[in-house]
């Protein structure tokens, strides 16, 4: 497993990540805001976290889904409709969540349109979390939405081996300046890092 920090300038036109680093983009001075508008930036740091396995792309795949329950295709979305209080989206969220505590709500295969344009490559990325525990970080700070459910991808490095990214979640969320909400994030970190393990083992 490699850890690799990055520093991040939360400006409005995002981040490129080039070569294992990330650089800050920003939004051009010239542009004028309205009146009644007001933008902040800030800088933080990300841990990025990569697993290097001799597992195929396909088997470290198989073994996240078959780690996680399967809410994809609007099956989330009908759950929250359907719950009548707190006590019932609980026990519908339960019967989601699959022995790891995670489900998937979204899966995209970079690979598939990436070998129409070029040679043959196997990126896959995973939208990954469970409502209930992102509930652990949200009644701190709802800001905690935008890095949660956490994202990360399973893919083909050059050298032929399989890798598994994602960047730790407490770090994405050490922007808010919350200590209660960072104990519950290092705890997803470690939710996290066991299915990453479990996926990655031979």
């Amino acid at each position: 497993m490699r850890v690799q920090r990055f520093s991040l300038l939360a400006a409005l036109i995002g981040c490129v990540a080039t070569h294992g680093s990330v650089l800050a983009a920003e939004a051009s001075e010239t542009t004028k805001l309205h009146p009644a508008v007001e933008k902040n930036t800030g800088r933080f740091e990300v841990e990025h976290i990569e697993y290097v396995t001799d597992r195929t792309v396909d088997e470290v795949a198989y073994a996240l889904e078959s780690a996680t329950g399967d809410v994809t295709n609007g099956r989330y979305e009908r759950e929250i409709a359907s719950a009548k209080d707190k006590g019932d989206f609980e026990v519908r969220a339960r019967a989601f969540e699959a022995d790891s505590g995670f489900m998937r709500f979204l899966a995209l295969d970079f690979g598939g349109f990436l070998s129409l344009m070029g040679p043959p490559t196997k990126v896959r990325q995973y939208t990954i979390g469970n409502p209930l525990i992102a509930f652990t970080m949200l009644k701190y700070d709802v800001q905690a939405a935008l890095d949660v459910p956490v994202r990360l991808i399973i893919y083909q490095g050059k050298d032929g081996r399989t890798r598994i990214g994602y960047d730790r979640p407490s770090s994405l969320m050490s922007r808010i300046g919350d200590a209660d909400l960072m104990v519950a994030a290092r705890k997803l970190d470690e939710k996290l890092a066991a299915l990453v393990e479990r996926a990655a083992a031979p």
